[in-house]
């Protein structure tokens, strides 16, 4: 039975996003193409609790509110999971699909549309990604999805691991530049004796065995910027 209708208007997958989000307290929100569609999904989905199917092309229309709509813990609402009825992508398509949220992509062409959907249902409620699980059997896919991963894991790990303290880097810094203890100590208002002891520091922090080795080590995790022209 559906529990209550109302209206929305979505013009592109970032506001489908953006009423996902909107939609926090629901388990998953089914994005159809177009209100004919949503309303056998809504029938589909009828025995659903945490669902909410909505129309997705620009033109407005109805949409259904299936089942209970409260998701209570300590952590607050949990936020939708996105099930996209659409032609299945491939390669950096599906990529794409899953950086933008998407847990489960569904063919509405395809002859057992009606189980494909419920069985993606049963499984991101569950909590399974099952465009993820395609992905990685699609070489492009999971290629493009891994390189993402990579990165973003680079990144904060070059931010969360920097060791070095503010001052260290801007010891660091100037002597990737080239510059001798007497110099630096003369930039930042140091005695030379503290640099020296700093730069000892730097080294037992990265584990360097001289000040170019640490530097370099530096430099390539992120935590100084390398000298403008290499001087």
């Amino acid at each position: 039975m559906l529990a209550r209708t109302t209206t929305t208007q979505l013009s592109s997958d970032s506001d489908a996003a953006e009423a996902a989000r909107s939609a926090a307290d629901h388990a998953v929100v089914v994005e159809a193409s177009d209100i004919e569609l949503a309303e056998k999904v809504s029938e589909l989905l009828s025995e659903f609790d945490l669902v909410e199917v909505t129309v997705t092309n620009g033109s407005g229309g109805s949409v259904r509110m299936i089942g209970s709509s409260t998701s209570k813990g300590s952590g607050g609402p949990t936020a939708a999971r996105r099930v996209a009825l659409r032609s299945m992508p491939s390669g950096q398509a599906l990529a794409d699909a899953v950086r933008q949220g998407v847990w489960a992509i569904v063919d509405p062409s395809s002859e057992d549309f009606d189980s494909q959907l419920i069985d993606s249902v049963k499984r991101t409620i569950a909590g399974r990604c099952p465009a993820l699980e395609l992905a990685a059997f699609d070489e492009k896919a999971s290629s493009a999805i891994m390189a993402t991963i990579t990165a973003r894991a680079q990144k904060q790990r070059s931010v969360s691991e920097n060791p070095l303290s503010k001052t260290e880097v801007e010891i660091l810094a100037r002597i990737a530049r080239g510059q001798t203890s007497r110099d630096i100590a003369g930039d930042l208002g140091f005695h030379i004796q503290t640099v020296k002891n700093r730069v000892t520091i730097i080294l037992n922090k990265t584990n360097a065995n001289s000040r170019s080795h640490a530097a370099a080590i530096a430099q390539s995790n992120g935590w100084i910027e390398a000298p403008a022209n290499g001087g």
